[in-house]
């Protein structure tokens, strides 16, 4: 997708972020864009709607069920597709993210509640 000639001037490649430097990026974006044709797990995903950045996403099945409904997703090989959906976020107005999936503790928090409700039910 980068050896398209406009994408390529307008994007830069960063890599080797400390976490704090990761996490401003992730919260001072418009929109994550993650193609990738081949993932195990989908960690940008995750991280980036844990700030709550809009993500636009490639159609593998991981990116799929990690953005949990959360997400756009799109074939990564359908580029007419990819500049429709980069445009339209881009033409949103800016607004302060707030989280779109649950951090660590109301996740904790949900799971136990669940696990004490399946417990007593049993007990039942």
């Amino acid at each position: 997708m980068l050896s398209h000639g406009a994408l390529r001037a307008n994007v830069e490649m960063l890599r080797g972020l400390a976490d704090p430097y990761l996490r401003w990026m992730y919260e001072h974006a418009t929109v994550l864009l993650y193609p990738s044709r081949e993932e195990g797990f989908g960690l940008p995903v995750v991280e980036a709607l844990a700030v709550g950045t809009p993500v636009i996403s490639s159609t593998d099945p991981a990116l799929v069920e990690v953005g949990g409904g959360h997400t756009t997703p799109i074939d990564p090989d359908d580029a007419p597709a990819w500049r429709e959906a980069v445009i339209a976020a881009s033409a949103r107005e800016p607004e302060h993210h707030a989280p779109i999936v649950p951090g660590w503790l109301a996740t904790r928090e949900a799971v136990a509640e669940r696990l004490v409700d399946r417990k007593s039910t049993r007990l039942n």
